[in-house]
């Protein structure tokens, strides 16, 4: 009886341990087919140890391969190399067609590289619209595409380079622009010719180059001295045709020739003078305002206090405030003389009156000079 206990419970553990390895291996295939290979080596290892069944061994290497494969592509696919992780993930089907994860995978991959496709169009497209504008010398918008250009593309086709030079332009323009506005010709055609060296295809600053050209030609040919034209002697047959033809010629007017401009006066330079009288005038201007400032705040702050040491301070604040207005008067009226003598000076010149404008400043009559 006991002989037959023994082996009804031997066959029963053996039948546990059968039932258990055979789960075992129906798990390991289920984490195979999900494309959890850690899960599946774990039971294929269990079911080999409880059953030395062949085969295995080649399962639990399949697992092995497929983790080192499926890392391999993970780590392609988060460094957007989209088209290398797709073949491994393919590599990945091969062994497992189930895996769920590679087929997801494969579909990213795919959307990724047609998006960058499409991405490759649009930089194109913005850097054709970029040169462009460039070439019509529409500065702002071509650096713009160009910065979306390098958005998209930032080690493309020298993109940086482009971007300084569109923005070299767009700064010369405007110098240009406002010297010309101001009537400095000749600086304004240095940095319009700066231009044309960077965009030889910009017709807005050949037009302006050319107009201040024809400007300094203008001031140029003025500025010659007018010669007086050669007198042939006087004989008689040309003492009687001037006689006979005074009735009928108009009268000759004379040309004045150019005064000189009011930098060039033979004793001083009125120009100078003035600027160097207005700059005392305002450092006079400055220390005794200085002055007074200390000497209010000083009568406004003792008013209120009976604290000796500070009726001292105050004192000695009064005294400060009263040597800056000392300083300050002598160098105001110093810069008021100097003043009035280039006024004088001036007004004694009517000719210069081209050269000069009279204006009123903050402190009485003053000059503005325009040079």
């Amino acid at each position: 009886m006991k002989r037959q206990l023994l082996l009804l419970t031997g066959f029963c553990l053996l039948a546990l341990n059968i039932s258990h390895a055979q789960n075992n291996l129906q798990q390991g295939d289920e984490c195979f087919d999900k494309g959890e290979y850690e899960c599946a080596k774990r039971s294929y290892s269990l079911y080999k140890t409880q059953n030395a069944t062949a085969g295995m061994d080649e399962k639990i290497e399949r697992c092995d391969e497929c983790i080192k494969i499926l890392g391999i592509a993970n780590f392609l696919f988060s460094e957007k190399e989209y088209a290398r992780a797709k073949e491994k993930y393919n590599e990945l089907l091969a062994l497992n067609p189930k895996d769920p994860h590679a087929k997801e995978q494969i579909a990213l991959c795919n959307s990724a590289i047609s998006s960058v496709i499409r991405s490759n169009a649009t930089q194109e497209d913005y850097l054709q619209k970029a040169n462009d504008f460039f070439k019509k010398g529409d500065y702002a918008n071509a650096l713009q595409n160009y910065n979306l250009y390098k958005s998209l593309n930032p080690q493309g086709q020298n993109v940086d380079e482009l971007i300084k030079k569109a923005t070299d332009c767009q700064q010369s323009i405007g110098i240009a622009n406002f010297l010309y506005n101001n009537k400095d010709y000749e600086k304004a055609m240095t940095e319009y010719i700066k231009v044309l060296v960077m965009n030889a295809d910009d017709s807005y600053a050949k037009i302006q180059y050319d107009l201040c050209k024809s400007e300094t030609d203008k001031a140029t040919q003025a500025a010659k001295p007018q010669t007086q034209p050669q007198t042939q002697p006087q004989t008689a047959a040309t003492l009687n045709t001037a006689a006979t033809s005074a009735n009928t010629r108009p009268a000759q007017t004379n040309t004045l020739t150019p005064y000189p401009k009011i930098q060039d006066h033979p004793n001083v330079n009125i120009s100078s003078l003035y600027k160097k009288g207005e700059k005392l005038k305002n450092a006079g201007n400055t220390w005794m305002g200085c002055g007074f400032l200390l000497i209010s705040l000083a009568s406004l702050s003792g008013s209120s206090t009976e604290d000796p040491k500070k009726i001292e301070y105050l004192l000695y604040t009064v005294a400060a405030g009263g040597a800056c207005a000392l300083i300050g008067l002598p160098i105001w009226a110093s810069g008021k003389s100097k003043i009035k003598k280039a006024t004088r000076l001036y007004n004694e010149d009517k000719r210069n009156v081209s050269e000069l404008k009279v204006g009123f400043s903050g402190n009485g009559l003053g000059l503005a000079f325009t040079f």
